[in-house]
């Protein structure tokens, strides 16, 4: 009985860790390939970069995100930057991503700074209009 019941709490702290860390962005994939992340800029959606995934899905792994509080994916609570980002990391090394390709548009583009600024396991960082203060900015948010 002792075995089950710590069998339980296991797999429902897994379940629920799993669950969470799901909940700060949504993300669609398309292609093969070499990754890359796209990430939209505030109040934006993945939709903003249609065009771009339909190119270069031919010939990458696109991972298009959508972060919480914009479009369907609902607010999570703050400090959701941070979230945001402890939670990029957790999928990338969750989905096995080697070198990704990061194209960040404002927010996105401060995130990627975020991450490239920790990781060197980077191929590119492109941004689009990047806010290098916004981070600090919104940083407790």
């Amino acid at each position: 009985m002792k075995n089950f019941i710590l069998l339980f709490s296991f797999c429902f702290l897994l379940f629920t860790n799993h669950t969470f860390s799901q909940s700060s962005f949504k993300v669609t994939k398309s292609g093969s390939g070499e990754p890359i992340l796209l990430f939209p800029g505030f109040t934006s959606t993945s939709s903003v970069y249609k065009s771009l995934i339909e190119d270069l899905s031919k010939n990458h792994e696109i991972h298009a995100f959508t972060f919480a509080g914009f479009g369907e994916v609902a607010p999570i609570p703050t400090p959701w930057l941070k979230t945001i980002k402890e939670d990029i990391e957790t999928y990338i090394i969750n989905n096995e991503l080697k070198n990704p390709v990061i194209i960040g548009h404002i927010m996105g583009g401060t995130l990627g700074l975020w991450l490239a600024s920790e990781h060197a396991n980077f191929k590119k960082l492109i941004l689009i209009d990047a806010l290098p203060a916004m981070g600090a900015f919104i940083a407790r948010l």
